[in-house]
């Protein structure tokens, strides 16, 4: 059975609708497509799975890609874990929807060209990074009315809100078409890398204590019908929520509040 797997995947790889597969990229954060052909990549390597959507090729991909924003650059926010791999199974299902193996083919092929070519984003950042004037008040800039430098403000919450130095490399990459964006991956710093994965490691196992009794993991056949639109992340992501949960709360308790006196 295994070598009729590998046999009927060898044949069918040239008809995948992202490409042939391949290994992720070094020198810059991946986009929609080579995340893709990433899962092709694995998925022709493991005999004991035919599809893209299997959970083990799911969450490999998703722990590779955190990996990999990590080591691009360490103090960067990133979503949670939980939340990549909602968005990596999003994905690959309108994949193979756009290959034929679910409805909606039309439409998700349509949201997959709009994308395919821009950054696959894990970034918890979500208000665009918009660039700012030197005499706005949210920026202390000594060198007006002679300053040169673009200053790129970050709107969103502290936990999600960017470093001010890394704020145009992350604009950068939002906005490239392609694999290539301006700026490269330098010399990696391996101490900082390795305290922010320790850092993010408490974290998820803090999620994951707090979350078992309310939430269950991912089941493929739960999303195979409910993922298959073409929402905007935002739309569909908690983590890209503007107003935190407990601050929601609160103002439905205060309007609730003053409506009964």
């Amino acid at each position: 059975m295994p070598n009729t797997i590998k046999s009927l995947r060898t044949r069918n790889e040239n008809k995948r609708y992202a490409g042939l597969p391949s290994d992720l990229p070094v020198s810059d954060l991946p986009t929609y497509r080579q995340v893709v052909q990433y899962s092709y990549f694995i998925l022709k390597n493991i005999n004991s799975v035919r599809n893209i959507n299997s959970p083990k090729i799911v969450s490999k991909v998703a722990s590779d890609l955190i990996d990999l924003w990590i080591r691009v650059n360490p103090k960067l926010p990133l979503i949670h874990e939980k939340s990549v791999t909602k968005k990596c199974f999003r994905l690959f299902i309108k994949v193979l929807s756009a290959e034929g193996k679910f409805k909606n083919s039309n439409k998700n092929k349509e949201y997959l060209d709009c994308n395919f070519e821009r950054l696959f984003d894990l970034s918890s950042c979500n208000c665009g990074l918009p660039v700012i004037a030197c005499n706005d008040k949210s920026v202390k800039c000594r060198n007006q009315p002679d300053c040169k430098t673009t200053h790129f403000a970050c709107f969103c919450e502290v936990n999600k809100k960017v470093p001010l130095l890394d704020r145009e490399y992350l604009k950068d990459q939002k906005l490239k078409i392609g694999t290539i964006g301006r700026f490269q991956i330098g010399t990696i710093d391996k101490k900082a890398v390795a305290i922010e994965k320790r850092k993010r490691d408490r974290e998820i196992n803090q999620q994951i204590k707090s979350a078992n009794s309310l939430a269950p993991e991912i089941q493929c056949d739960h999303y195979m019908d409910c993922d298959l639109d073409n929402k905007n992340d935002s739309e569909t992501d908690p983590d890209y929520s503007i107003t935190a949960p407990a601050e929601r709360n609160q103002t439905y308790l205060t309007n609730f509040g003053k409506s009964r006196y």
